[in-house]
Formats: C-alpha cells, structure tokens, sequence
C-alpha cells in the first residue's frame, strides 16, 4: 500500500476511526492502527465490507492534487493484477450520495427545514431505495424530532439490514 488513509467503522452510538496501514492482497486484509497499540490489526477486507454494508465503511482518502482516485476491490474478491486496496465501496459515484446526505444533514442543523426537505426529495427522485437515501429519511426525522418518521426510516433501513444492531436499537 502506497498512501494510509482513515476509515470509519460505525457501531452501536459511536463511530471508531481507524488508520489502514497496509493491505495484503493474498489474504484480502487490511492492517488497522488504533492511537493504543502498537501493533497494526489484521482484519479481512471481505468481513469488513459484510459487517459495515449498512453503515460505509466510509473512508477518508487523501490523494494529492493530480492523482486518480484508486479503483475499487473486485466484488468477487481475489487480488487481481491492477486492483488496489480501496474502502470505496461505492465508487466515487455513491460518494456523491454522500455529499448530497451531508448537505441535507446540514441544512437540519442550520434549521433550514424547506431546503432540506426540497433536497430530500430531489434524493428521493434521483435515488429511490438506495441505502443513503434511507438515511436521508432518518436525519429528516431525527432533525423534526419526528418519532413516528423516525420508526417508518428505520423499518426502510431494517428491510435491507436485518441484523444491523445500530438500526434494531434506534427502531426498539
């Protein structure tokens, strides 16, 4: 691995950043520094993927200006020549998602109740069903305080990850 780069790992209530410091293509792992230890963790790409689909992983790349972006790990796993290790799931595509849910996220704490609804929707056009405008969903309802919304996303979000502990809770 050429460049360490910060993914987030959300569980229940808290989100854990981690710095991934080298990736082994054999085993398809990922070696994660935590502030508290010395040694790096060997976690397995494949596993990490799985147990965060409903929440990223996200990550934070930091490629100097002029670079490309690295591609993505073929969904079949496997090493093969020319793929490098990179958390974007998505591509550079669902990180326009992202953007769009950030920006409804702050319209919410700015108070800005009629824009943000405006670019729910327009999320809700462009994106029917996708997992970050479910959670688009839930940061409306959390930010009109909005219980009963509040149980509809979360059943949305539960439908497509039944086993999400994070979700269960929210939704209990």
């Amino acid at each position: 691995m050429q460049r360490s780069f910060f993914v987030t790992l959300v569980e229940v209530g808290v989100s854990q950043p981690r710095l991934v410091v080298g990736y082994d293509r054999l085993r398809r792992s990922v070696f994660l520094a935590d502030g508290h230890d010395r040694k790096p963790a060997e976690a397995p790409l494949d596993v990490l993927l799985k147990r965060y689909t409903s929440t990223g992983p996200r990550c934070l790349a930091a490629v100097p200006a002029g670079e490309p972006l690295p591609p993505t790990p073929s969904p079949g796993g496997g090493g093969g020549e020319g793929e490098s290790p990179s958390l974007l799931r998505g591509g550079v595509g669902e990180g326009l998602l992202y953007d769009h849910l950030f920006r409804i996220q702050s319209l919410l704490a700015d108070l800005d109740f009629a824009a943000a609804e405006a670019a729910i929707a327009a999320m809700r056009r462009e994106h029917p069903g996708h997992r970050l405008t479910k959670m688009a969903a839930v940061a409306w309802a959390r930010g009109t305080a909005h219980p009963v919304l509040l149980l509809e996303a979360m059943t949305d979000l539960l439908a497509d990850s039944p086993q999400d502990p994070t979700f269960a809770l929210t939704k209990a």
